[in-house]
Formats: structure tokens, sequence, C-alpha cells
């Protein structure tokens, strides 16, 4: 997206040590880049959001952004502008999380261009 690099996907059973992990592998593709992870386990939901420095220093914050998708999972979550994490009781919509952390990322980035 404009130069960013986004990548938003599940992961079938994993763990937020495992997202952690996919996340910082992902991030490492670009200089500037947002990655959204999300996995359903147990019938939870786990969504993790990750940025690189160079995103952060362009206005991206990734609690801003959990903040705004883990109400969609039914949660609540909470972290820092690099990386933050949520879990919720509703797995059936993290399709429609990762929706909007596309839509929040653009917004963002079209409100910059």
């Amino acid at each position: 997206l404009d130069g960013v690099f986004f990548y938003a996907g599940k992961v079938m059973e994993a763990d937020a040590d495992s997202l952690r992990m996919m996340a910082d592998r992902l991030r490492a593709k670009a200089e500037k880049a947002a990655v959204v992870l999300a996995s359903a386990t147990g019938g939870k939901a786990l969504i993790l959001v990750a940025a690189t420095p160079a995103l952060v220093a362009a206005g991206f914050n990734a609690g801003s952004m959990i903040k705004k998708v883990a109400p969609i999972i039914g949660g609540g979550g909470g972290g820092k502008a690099e990386l933050a994490q949520a879990g919720g009781k509703d797995p059936g919509n993290i399709d429609k999380a990762l929706v909007e952390a596309k839509k929040f990322l653009s917004d963002l980035v079209g409100a910059k261009s």
C-alpha cells in the first residue's frame, strides 16, 4: 500500500509466541512494513500487529490498530507502537478484523500521501 509492505493472514492454531516469530520474519522483509496475524485456538481469537521502526516513525501505531480491531473479535488488547496483541471470544470474526486492519492502514497511508 503506497510503499508500505502489508501482510495480513490467518495461522491455524498458533499461540502468541508463534505469531510474534512469524511477524518478526515478515517485517524484516521491508523497511516500512505492517504485519497483522490472527489465529483461532480453543474457541478463542488472537490477533497480533507488528510494524517496523520506519513505519512507526511515519505515524503508524500497532496499539492504535489493535484497539480498532479487537472489538470485532469480541475482545480487547493493547501494546506499543511496534507490537500489540489482542484476544477475543469470537474467532468467527477474524476475517472481518483483518479487513478492518487493512482499512486502518489504508486510511493512514492515504492521509499521509
